[in-house]
């Protein structure tokens, strides 16, 4: 590969790249296909080229925050706490099954249900495509305003893949405003260098603008 072409593909975020092992996947029988992406959902645990593992320290460390953040949360049987997962479409997806699953432990364990889902668009957008929310900043901060309505402390964590997508930027921000109430968590795939440059219609911010400040004022981020 060429030094220029190299240049290149560093500048590419790493949700947007090709897989080494998927090079030939479209000539692949079905069960190769199924082996082949086995292998790349194991570089979750074994690490993707010289990028951590959920088994690396850093990763660990966070999680171990963010543990502690939850564990304050099922403490209170006020009913004025809460952990919020929230993202768009498969990321917001994510976050319903997530909020379904942890909700239904919490019940069997007798402990407070506090567990809350945003996706960009509603419920809707849990069966089909919701573009025109996914972009609308404005519309997470309300969004997370009226879920998180009453609540003296909230557990927020914003899903974006690639972080990218401006209704969990809107949401991150507010989540800083507001350090009283909220603890904001960034969960994603790319470092945040690569999470998206473009200033998002009608602010003067970017989601790396948020990124970056989400990580100067409290490091909880996970990618």
């Amino acid at each position: 590969m060429s030094v220029d072409n190299l240049r290149k593909e560093s500048t590419i975020p790493i949700t947007e790249r090709s897989n080494e092992l998927t090079s030939d996947i479209d000539v692949a029988t079905a069960s190769d296909i199924v082996r082949t992406l086995r292998q790349c959902d194991s570089q979750i645990f074994s690490g993707w080229k010289h990028f951590p593992s959920i088994y690396d320290e850093e990763i660990i460390t966070a999680m171990d925050r963010i543990v502690l953040e939850a564990t304050e949360m099922l403490k209170d049987n006020s009913g004025e706490t809460a952990v919020v997962l929230s993202g768009c479409g498969t990321s917001g997806r994510l976050a319903f099954i997530l909020a379904q699953k942890f909700s239904r432990l919490a019940k069997l364990q007798q402990l407070p249900v506090c567990y809350e889902y945003l996706i960009a668009g509603g419920d809707i957008a849990l069966f089909t495509s919701q573009e025109a929310p996914e972009d609308n900043w404005k519309k997470g901060q309300q969004d997370l305003i009226e879920v998180s309505r009453n609540k003296k402390s909230v557990l927020f964590i914003g899903i974006s893949c690639g972080l990218s997508a401006p209704y969990v930027a809107g949401q991150l921000d507010y989540c800083m405003k507001h350090p009283d109430i909220f603890t904001p968590v960034l969960l994603g795939f790319n470092p945040v260098n690569q999470a998206r440059r473009i200033t998002l219609e009608e602010w003067d911010k970017s989601f790396l603008d948020v990124a970056t400040a989400l990580g100067g004022n409290r490091d909880f981020q996970d990618g």
